[in-house]
């Protein structure tokens, strides 16, 4: 599921090192995220740096290991629906787009106006 996005993110990652595959800097071994285990296996340099970057994908991830994903919803404030994303979005995505078009009139009226 997290491969790639750990791949790509993840500045402790390095394909291979000292013939070490999915070398892990941090860990100074191979990353936890490619052993055999068939349990989920957690990083916390993975959580707390890599993941905040995309809302939707740490919820999975937080929801796939029964950790809490409460503190990650959101309520919209213009239709009060719960939503995922990070901690300065106030809107959903469909109201961000109507928020942003009411924006867009407003100033538009403004300049108008002004002229």
């Amino acid at each position: 599921m997290t491969n790639k996005q750990l791949i790509i993110e993840c500045a402790n990652h390095f394909g291979e090192l000292n013939r070490i595959q999915n070398y892990c800097c941090l860990l100074d071994k191979s990353c936890v995220f490619f052993c055999d285990k068939k349990e989920p296996v957690r990083c916390k340099y993975f959580e707390a740096s890599v993941l905040p970057l995309n809302p939707d994908l740490q919820f999975k991830y937080r929801k796939e290991r029964q950790l809490s994903t409460v503190d990650l919803l959101r309520t919209c404030k213009r239709c009060l629906q719960a939503f995922t994303g990070s901690i300065k979005e106030k809107y959903c995505g469909e109201c961000k787009r109507i928020r942003k078009r009411e924006q867009t009139k407003l100033s538009v009226r403004k300049l108008r106006k002004a002229i």
